[in-house]
């Protein structure tokens, strides 16, 4: 026993900054907090590599909602001037983002939204098919044949786009273009800066229902029953008809891909996946009792929504049913979710957001609660009392010579009871060199 004490050491502080800075930097924002309390060398390996910043800019990179919210609060441009920012005001920007994201998540269980209204309606006609947002501005696709952009504070029209002769039904744009789908059966390319058309593609012959666009391709679907997928590249003027999909027995409603599957929903009452590559038929998922209207595809999950009032999770590879929600009266006729809750409307008139519990992907709402509940009872100094480092935070030597980055990281997150974040799921041992920040 007595040897003990000799056969132990502090590794955190015994290993160059730079490495301890990398092990740390694998931690959550609970084992962060507690790391910073372990010792004076171990709070100041965390203040000097910026590590609260490192973890903020890790969920920037990684969270939609991270990067929306520091736009809206201006204060994502501060994370790249940690020159005239200190550690200690990233660390307390932490809880600040996460009471934000707690208020959001609150005002949406409650339904306590703030409500603004934009007046589509032209002389002849009225209603709204489809709509983009971002930061700045709203895209609509306007039953009157016109796309309307509106600028998102003002709420006034900023352009109108035309062209079409018919209800423009399904769009979507990125930084250069809108692509946008009509019951003209056309599909049109407009520049999104100047609202000015670049090209025109006839390939269906009956109304363009929705379309997708990311990474080089595009797929339509149309009133036709047919789905076509289409190469892009970086000139609109060059888009080719790749493939041209049939198998549904009834108009194809919407469609959805990523590298590997497209998915389409039909109001024949299936779900049919496709392989994106050799646009190959892989299976049929069936379930719904009525046509479908509505459906998003990410990682293995499919949600889609029915004119049998009902939603429907499923596995894509098992082509299993999940789980069934119901609760709306009427027709479900659009659907978005997140890995905290799907949001559904429905022609009942009502928007149904199911959280939290009955969400497709995990939440680490307890974990966020803890850490708020700890985050301010911790101190800007560590307390003198702490001479060194508890026995428990102390590794074998022979352990120590051969200790990887994330083993390392995942053995103290253990120790400070935090919990492994997402971006750690499946990571292998990286070399010295890899700063996971910047994954």
């Amino acid at each position: 026993m007595a040897l003990r004490p000799y056969l132990m050491r502090d590794f955190i502080s015994a290993l160059p900054e730079y490495v301890s800075e990398q092990i740390l930097s694998y931690l959550d924002e609970l084992s962060l907090c507690r790391a910073e309390s372990v010792s004076k060398r171990w709070r100041e390996i965390i203040c000097n590599g910026h590590l609260w910043r490192k973890l903020i800019l890790r969920n920037v990179n990684t969270k939609a909602i991270w990067q929306r919210l520091g736009k809206r609060r201006e204060w994502i441009s501060n994370l790249h001037r940690a020159a005239e920012f200190g550690s200690e005001y990233y660390k307390e920007l932490y809880p600040k983002i996460v009471q934000d994201l707690k208020m959001s998540n609150e005002m949406w269980k409650l339904g306590k939204l703030n409500f603004r209204k934009i007046d589509c309606a032209s002389h002849d006609s009225k209603g709204v098919y489809c709509l983009q947002y971002d930061d700045e501005k709203i895209v609509s696709g306007l039953r009157d044949n016109t796309i309307k952009v509106w600028d998102l504070d003002s709420l006034k029209n900023t352009m109108t786009l035309t062209g079409h002769t018919g209800s423009v039904l399904c769009m979507q744009y990125d930084e250069n273009i809108i692509i946008t789908g009509s019951s003209d059966a056309s599909i049109r390319i407009w520049d999104v800066k100047t609202g000015e058309p670049l090209h025109m593609l006839i390939h269906h012959c009956d109304a363009v229902l929705h379309l997708r666009f990311q990474n080089g391709i595009m797929v339509s679907c149309s009133k036709d029953r047919t789905i076509a997928v289409w190469t892009m590249s970086g000139n609109p003027q060059n888009i080719v008809m790749k493939h041209a999909l049939v198998g549904h027995r009834a108009a194809v409603n919407v469609v959805d891909f990523d590298e590997k599957y497209i998915v389409s929903a039909s109001g024949d009452r299936t779900i049919k996946v496709w392989g994106t590559e050799a646009c190959e038929f892989i299976r049929t998922l069936q379930g719904h009792t009525r046509g479908i209207a509505c459906l998003q595809y990410h990682g293995t999950l499919v949600v889609s929504g029915s004119s049998d009032c009902t939603i429907k999770l499923w596995d894509i590879e098992a082509g299993a049913i999940l789980r069934t929600l119901e609760g709306h009266e009427e027709l479900v006729r659009c659907i978005r979710f997140d890995s905290h809750r799907i949001v559904s409307g429905a022609y009942d008139g009502k928007i149904k957001s199911v959280g939290s519990e009955s969400s497709p992907g995990p939440t680490n709402t307890s974990k966020r609660h803890l850490y708020q509940n700890n985050i301010g009872t911790q101190r800007s100094s560590v307390p003198t009392a702490v001479r060194r480092v508890p026995d428990r935070f102390l590794l074998p030597r022979r352990l120590h010579r051969h200790l990887r980055l994330p083993v390392a990281a995942r053995l103290l997150r253990r120790l400070l009871g935090g919990a492994r974040p997402p971006l750690l799921r499946n990571v292998q041992p990286r070399a010295v060199g890899h700063d996971p920040a910047a994954t």
